[in-house]
């Protein structure tokens, strides 16, 4: 037993001390170990791993001048794309001003080709003719045997003078135009018109005029656009103009006379767009006519010259409907 304890002795001892040293190192070791932990996290944990601030936002760039013609383009950006040249957008804004020659005048809606039939009513306003003077020189004699042959050997009596008139041929009237409108500020045209009243032979009367006219169109100046109202003040002249009639008191074959000579029609037309292709108007006209030929008869065309020409007016309101092309 006494040697079992010498034995037991000597390990115990060691025992006791390596427990000491153990608990002694324990704290310096753990200490040991958290210091190298924390100085090797950095090298360790990858930079994808750490949390990113977000980045605080850019200044405002500031463009940076470049020669002139070739614009400012901030650094870092794309520069625009320029459409070529037949396709650059119009400028916007309203002042006209600083781009008058790049904004052309907008198309008018009354350009172009055009018909207009116009229908109405005419007075007119002419008066009994002076004493018709004698037959001219070269005038065509009337033949033996007809009828007042012997009124007209030497002159023309007073008796005729209340049937060589210029105030025949109120009642129904119509015209045609066929012309063309410029930019919407001119037209010109061809305009043919007529005039008188329906019935028997012996019962007719009326006057028609041949013309070349030209028309201003005045709101064209003052507003451009697509305008739905147009006015037209215009004027022409008549190259041919004729008043007939027919007066059986003295000349029972009904022969018919008639005045010949020229006139010059002038007024004031206005027009509402319908649609794209139609309008409707009135036609505000008065017509000057100048007559320097009295027919005494077409049939046998025995014919006079009065010296002064023989002048009238006459008024001519119609309603009118055309078409635009």
């Amino acid at each position: 037993m006494k040697q079992f304890a010498r034995r037991i002795a000597p390990l115990s001892l060691r025992l006791v001390l390596c427990a000491s040293l153990c608990a002694w190192a324990s704290p310096a070791l753990a200490a040991a170990k958290k210091k190298t932990k924390k100085q090797a996290v950095p090298e360790v944990q990858t930079p994808q791993a750490l949390p990113v601030a977000p980045a605080p936002p850019p200044p405002p760039p500031v463009a940076t001048p470049r020669p002139e013609g070739e614009g400012n383009l901030v650094p870092g950006t794309v520069p625009p794309v320029v459409p070529p040249p037949d396709k650059v957008p119009a400028p916007r804004g309203t002042d006209d001003e600083q781009i008058p020659s790049e904004r052309p005048a907008p198309r008018s809606r009354w350009e172009g080709f055009f018909v207009s039939f116009n229908l109405g009513y005419a007075t007119a306003g002419g008066r009994e003719g002076q004493v018709i003077p004698a037959l001219q020189k070269g005038d065509a004699a009337p033949p033996p045997g007809t009828p007042n042959a012997s009124l007209l050997k030497s002159a023309f009596p007073d008796s005729y003078k209340r049937l060589v008139t210029t105030n025949k041929g109120t009642g129904i009237a119509a015209a045609l135009q066929i012309g063309y409108n410029i930019l919407g500020y001119v037209s010109l045209w061809a305009d043919l018109s007529w005039h008188g009243t329906f019935g028997s032979k012996i019962d007719m009367a009326g006057a028609g005029t041949a013309a070349a006219m030209v028309g201003f169109h005045p709101l064209r100046f003052v507003r451009q656009g697509q305008l739905p109202v147009d006015l037209k003040l215009y004027g022409g002249y008549g190259f041919f103009d004729i008043n007939y009639y027919y007066e059986t008191e003295v000349q029972p074959e009904a022969t018919g006379k008639a005045w010949t000579g020229t006139a010059l029609p002038f007024g004031l037309q206005t027009e509402y767009r319908l649609s794209e292709h139609f309008a409707l108007g009135v036609d505000l006209r008065t017509v000057k006519a100048s007559y320097d030929k009295w027919i005494y008869s077409d049939k046998d065309a025995i014919t006079s010259r009065p010296s002064p020409p023989e002048t009238t007016l006459r008024y001519e309101p119609r309603l009118t409907f055309a078409g635009h092309f």
